[in-house]
């Protein structure tokens, strides 16, 4: 009977000794890289803030900040949008595709990385580039999202496997 206390006790016990995972800072709007996306995508979708929204919506560690990245204690997911495909029209037009890379870093070395595609053909009724793009932002949220809960380097994430 005492052996079962002690033992329920020490179960209980366990997740305040278990060590916590530190918060990671990701940015609060995913940049592009350099020539990528056109001048009206990146003015029209808000696609790549949408993709920050999702990792800290279905991630248990991330924080969204507009702040220079930079200048942040801890760890820092550097995100950056590589690759984008937005015909006009909605489900109309073909597949639409994303591509983000990812290094987290943490006192300045790299611990992690990765690199996340996702494409949809058919996303429900989304008749604008952008609403499917939005489709696009969640899938690569949520997978980055589970890659914060064990980080690894070059990682193949969604559709880049």
């Amino acid at each position: 009977m005492v052996r079962l206390r002690v033992l329920s006790a020490l179960l209980l016990l366990m997740p305040a000794l278990a060590p916590a995972q530190e918060t990671v800072t990701i940015p609060s709007v995913v940049p592009y890289a350099d020539g990528v996306g056109t001048v009206d995508l990146r003015k029209e979708c808000d696609w790549n803030r949408q993709i920050s929204d999702y990792i800290v919506k279905y991630s248990k560690r991330a924080v969204a900040s507009a702040e220079n990245l930079s200048t942040v204690q801890g760890p820092v997911l550097w995100l950056t949008v590589t690759e984008v495909h937005a015909a006009g029209g909605g489900n109309f037009s073909g597949p639409k595709w994303g591509a983000v890379t990812g290094e987290l870093k943490k006192g300045g070395q790299i611990v992690g990385s990765f690199v996340d595609m996702r494409q949809v053909f058919q996303s429900g009724l989304s008749f604008t580039a952008c609403g499917v793009l939005g489709h696009v932002s969640k899938a690569i949220g949520k997978d980055v999202a589970k890659w914060l809960e064990n980080p690894t380097m070059d990682a193949k994430l969604g559709n880049a496997r």
